[in-house]
């Protein structure tokens, strides 16, 4: 997306590397001869085929979001074996795990 405060302006179609829009947009108007620069273009605006404008660079743009979204869930507890010695009255640790695979998130 580009705007600009001259309703008359527009992008300049000579050779010109659109990458470059991401840094500076040269347009033209009929109300001034050649061409002037506009500052850059606004974030989002096609610069290249599947890439657009974020942050000054033309960067490629991200797959989309899937449309199905599965909220993932946590395993069961996984408990490991007592270590450091588990006797009775001493001090150890037993170490539990789990993974939010159960189903599998997918966003």
């Amino acid at each position: 997306e580009v705007l600009l405060k001259d309703k008359d302006a527009e992008i300049n179609s000579e050779p010109y590397k659109t990458e470059e829009m991401c840094i500076n947009l040269q347009c033209v108007s009929p109300h001034r001869s050649g061409f002037y620069f506009a500052g850059p273009a606004l974030e989002g605006t096609i610069c290249a085929s599947n890439k657009w404008c974020q942050g000054g660079d033309c960067v490629a743009m991200k797959k989309p979001k899937p449309e199905h979204v599965t909220k993932g869930g946590w395993s069961k507890w996984n408990t490991e074996t007592c270590s450091s010695g588990c006797i009775t009255k001493s001090k150890g640790f037993q170490k539990k795990s789990r993974e939010c695979n159960n189903p599998k998130p997918v966003n």
